[in-house]
């Protein structure tokens, strides 16, 4: 689902980790800093670049945008010490077809956006 909080959540794990001292790489696909990174094969690249030693948190914020990535998620799986976090909101990302990709590899969080009743709490409390 659209515009419920799955990038903000993964900036409230990214600060998290800051805090922890934890090794981790973040990337933005709706950021035209990485727009090179379209490809699986490039990101993967530009990931190992970046990867010295010891364990990494990887974070991938609307990894749908690039070709075939299932392919560099499952090599960075194999390759390396690191946990992996994505979001997405495509209708691919988020179909059946996505469970195939790492079965039993991965915990999924379903976010939904606020109720009207859940928005207006806060501003009750102003």
């Amino acid at each position: 689902m659209r515009r419920c909080g799955k990038s903000s959540l993964l900036e409230l794990f990214k600060e998290y980790l800051k805090k922890q001292n934890a090794k981790f790489i973040h990337i933005s696909f709706e950021s035209l800093e990485f727009e090179h990174l379209s490809d699986y094969k490039e990101l993967y690249k530009h990931i190992k670049s970046k990867i010295k030693s010891g364990k990494y948190y990887l974070l991938f914020d609307e990894i749908q945008v690039v070709k075939d990535w299932q392919k560099a998620i499952e090599s960075f799986r194999l390759d390396f010490e690191c946990d992996i976090y994505i979001t997405g909101s495509n209708s691919h990302l988020l179909s059946g077809e996505f469970s195939t990709y790492l079965t039993g590899r991965f915990v999924e969080i379903k976010l939904l956006p606020l109720s009207f009743a859940e928005f207006l709490i806060p501003r009750a409390w102003q």
